[in-house]
């Protein structure tokens, strides 16, 4: 989950033990409740433990053709709806 933030290979953040179990757990098990209730408790001991501050948000860019009506979304998700798409 937060691996690829390179957070762990450089020995930056040890998580405490409890992080890493739920995170063998949610890898390991496909039952809905037992998942989120990880999902909840990783998220509550990383932000307990804030091991880093994100301080800067990436760009996104989009292009589409020039025969098609769209504007993009600041929250980046795809606004399909009849308003803000047309052909």
């Amino acid at each position: 989950m937060w691996r690829s933030a390179g957070l762990f290979t450089n020995n930056y953040y040890t998580p405490p033990a409890a992080y890493t179990e739920a995170m063998v757990r949610l890898s390991t098990n496909f039952d809905r409740e037992t998942r989120r209730r990880d999902i909840r408790s990783i998220a509550d001991l990383f932000f307990e433990d804030v091991p880093y501050t994100p301080v800067y948000q990436t760009s996104d860019f989009f292009a589409t053709r020039e025969d098609i009506n769209w504007q993009t979304h600041p929250l980046f998700y795809i606004d399909l709806r009849p308003y803000n798409f047309s052909l």
